[in-house]
């Protein structure tokens, strides 16, 4: 935003003016301000400013060793997966189905997943899978 309001005010020919009398102005005479050459450079860094939301859409990456099963919300540190139950690992992460990270107390219902151990056999990383995720066959382990 602060890009967006100092290429405004460096595209009027006299910042005197201020902005709202200058865009008063140039709507009332229908006319493109006399300053015309920085367009293109404002223009130019109003797209730049978009890029960082378009490179924020990133493709999943499930590792193919991660283990496909049914979770449970997890309770008191615990998290019933399959027929199993872990014990939450405390660098546990647990990925959405559009790849956000989430507490286990946002988990309120039971969620096709993917998941890892750590070394000690705790659950250490979970992935909610979307509907075509879990249509998906699970790798071969």
């Amino acid at each position: 935003m602060v890009l967006w309001v100092h290429c405004v005010a460096s595209c009027n020919a006299n910042l005197s003016t201020g902005f709202g009398f200058r865009l008063l102005r140039t709507v009332k005479s229908g006319k493109p301000p006399r300053n015309e050459p920085m367009r293109p450079i404002c223009r130019l860094s109003m797209l730049l400013m978009c890029l960082p939301a378009l490179a924020s859409a990133q493709l999943r990456t499930i590792p193919g060793d991660a283990i496909k099963a049914t979770m449970k919300p997890p309770a008191d540190g615990y998290a019933e997966v399959g027929k199993y139950t872990f014990k939450l690992a405390p660098g546990l992460q647990i990925r959405s189905t559009d790849n956000r990270i989430v507490l286990p107390m946002m988990m309120v219902s039971e969620q096709v997943v993917r998941y890892k151990l750590d070394a000690h056999g705790d659950l250490f990383r979970v992935w909610v899978l979307t509907e075509e995720e879990a249509e998906q066959a699970a790798p071969k382990q």
